[in-house]
């Protein structure tokens, strides 16, 4: 649903990583990609979940260049998903 949906607003991403995690005792979805709109790169980093309630996506992105710089801050965000 990600990778279509980027691919739906005309981008282009490209998988970097993509892998299950555990975070608070369920096992979510992690992804990481790169993606190219308007000459532009942007990293992505994503944490997933769906169960048959429903499903919730939390992400944060910066441009290429300077997402090393706050990948630590980026990670700890998108860590912070809570399932209930």
């Amino acid at each position: 649903m990600i990778l279509s949906n980027a691919t739906s607003a005309g981008a282009d991403p490209k998988v970097l990583t993509e892998e299950t995690k555990s975070l608070r005792g369920k096992a979510v979805g992690s992804l990481r990609m790169l993606v190219r709109r308007g000459g532009l790169d942007f990293e992505f980093a994503t944490r997933y979940y769906d169960d048959p309630r429903g499903n919730i996506q939390l992400m944060c992105w910066t441009g290429q260049a300077i997402f090393y710089k706050y990948q630590t801050d980026c990670q700890a965000f998108v860590d912070g998903l809570v399932i209930q």
